[in-house]
């Protein structure tokens, strides 16, 4: 009897074990089931998807990537809703070896969208010519939306809190050519995904003429759990204005180069931390932000 009972309790452990992978699979498959086969092989190499789109293609937001997570699908609506005259999107999957490290990574997503003052490290290549330019010469993180106090921000050593409302970022980013560039960012900590929203309100200024009004640059990042890892998926918009049409080739080349950029610094610096937590390393200290 006793052997029997042992026999059905380690039967039942094998299923319990076997119908979580089954979930785990089930859930992976459902959030990329839009992808192509050719695309999930690119995926599951831990290579990027990366599509960009202009003028009238973009229009349309005619995106490729986008995982079936409803708060996902609904972000993407509504940058759709904005006409944009030129879109990126970015797509990588970082696989782990169980639902644990999955929320690790997670975290680790968060402590590094919202580390504001550690973006002045990000370069972008030119689409056109192949150089590499630094995106920002200053990124700090500001006291108040209207305030000119650059403040040390702790909240990216914070511990992870899932909050009915987000936690809201204001920075300021110097981006030559187009000069100083306030930003509200948003994160919407839920335990199974972020979403970092950021939008302009300020506009971005080029030959004394503004290209991009307050509130045409828009973007998301969006970090989704499954039990086989973790979805890191962004995609970002620009609406270029009136008199700008002048420089549209320059302005969409120039978008999209720096978008580049940024999906693939968020990437790379997943890679580097995620190694910090095998070796359990220190992260690096922050320096004092300065407004000049």
């Amino acid at each position: 009897m006793k052997k029997l009972l042992l026999a059905l309790l380690v039967a039942g452990g094998i299923w319990y074990v076997y119908a979580l992978s089954l979930f785990a699979e089930e859930r992976f498959n459902s959030l990329t089931a839009t992808l192509s086969p050719e695309h999930m092989l690119v995926l599951q190499r831990g290579e990027p998807l990366s599509k960009y789109g202009r003028n009238n293609d973009a229009r349309i937001l005619n995106t490729s990537f986008v995982p079936q997570d409803q708060d996902t699908k609904a972000e993407v609506r509504r940058l759709r809703a904005t006409s944009p005259s030129a879109f990126y999107e970015h797509l990588i999957f970082f696989p782990t070896s169980s639902p644990e490290e999955s929320t690790k990574y997670l975290h680790i997503l968060a402590k590094i969208l919202k580390n504001i003052t550690e973006f002045k490290t990000i370069q972008y290549q030119n689409l056109k010519d192949g150089n590499i330019h630094p995106l920002y010469l200053e990124s700090l993180v500001l006291k108040s939306r209207d305030s000119n106090v650059a403040i040390i921000s702790d909240a990216h050593n914070e511990p992870y809190r899932i909050s009915s409302s987000p936690l809201t970022i204001y920075s300021y980013q110097d981006m030559p050519p187009f000069g100083v560039v306030r930003s509200e960012n948003k994160y919407y900590q839920e335990e199974s995904s972020l979403i970092m929203t950021g939008v302009n309100y300020t506009p971005f200024v080029y030959r004394n003429i503004t290209v991009i009004s307050p509130g045409n640059m828009q973007f998301i990042v969006s970090g989704i759990l499954t039990d086989k890892g973790l979805l890191l998926y962004g995609v970002a918009v620009a609406k270029i204005k009136g008199l700008a049409v002048l420089f549209k080739g320059y302005l969409e080349n120039s978008f999209t180069s720096r978008m580049r950029g940024v999906y693939q610094w968020f990437g790379a610096k997943m890679k580097d931390e995620i190694v910090k937590l095998d070796t359990n390393e220190q992260p690096d200290s922050i320096e004092e932000p300065s407004l000049q």
